[in-house]
């Protein structure tokens, strides 16, 4: 159902306000989602610093359109891509962010880590998956599938995304590289507010 302000939803409500407010309310909405853009590019700068090998947009997603990306492009260059209008913004900044951070940040001994940790029967897997089970059935989305259809690449991403959040906790090896990471932001976080 659309949604509703009163006894009209707001799509009937927008259709029938004059031509001249209809685009001063699209003017209003394209800044407001323009601004949400910079903030959510000025969080991944927090998070990974100024990377010459890594570009980061934002787009407004389409109802069932994926809400971040990560793309390589090329050998030595990433695009992140973030929705502006996903329910939680950041949390999707720091998962498409470990995309970028098991590519170009981690050693092979972490990497190895990592996805030691997460491999498919492993207690960590399953208590994501139960973790992105009862997600999907809160928010009506599908993250159980994406993760058991690309274990190697949304399994990491995932728990470090729900591991931020605080609701899904690493242990031994994984969490000294998960606190490494921490770490790491932190420091380009202080160092981001030195320069300025």
């Amino acid at each position: 159902a659309a949604p509703h302000v009163g006894r009209f939803s707001i799509a009937e409500q927008f259709h029938s306000l004059p031509a001249d407010a209809q685009k001063a309310a699209v003017d209003t909405w394209e800044g407001v989602m323009a601004a949400r853009g910079q903030e959510l590019i000025g969080h991944m700068r927090q998070l990974l610093g100024e990377r010459p090998d890594l570009a980061v947009t934002s787009f407004t997603a389409a109802p069932g359109e994926p809400v971040g990306k990560y793309t390589p492009v090329g050998r030595f260059k990433s695009l992140i891509s973030l929705a502006v209008n996903a329910k939680n913004p950041p949390s999707v900044a720091d998962h498409e962010a470990m995309h970028y951070i098991s590519e170009y940040l981690l050693d092979g001994r972490e990497r190895a880590v990592v996805r030691n940790a997460l491999q498919p029967g492993r207690p960590l897997f399953e208590k994501l998956l139960e973790k992105a089970r009862r997600y999907d059935i809160e928010n009506k989305t599908n993250l159980a599938d994406e993760i058991q259809s690309n274990v190697e690449n949304e399994a990491p991403a995932y728990a470090f995304e729900f591991w931020r959040r605080g609701e899904l906790q690493a242990e031994g090896l994984l969490a000294k590289v998960f606190e490494k990471l921490r770490q790491f932001f932190d420091v380009v976080h202080e160092d981001g507010a030195l320069r300025h």
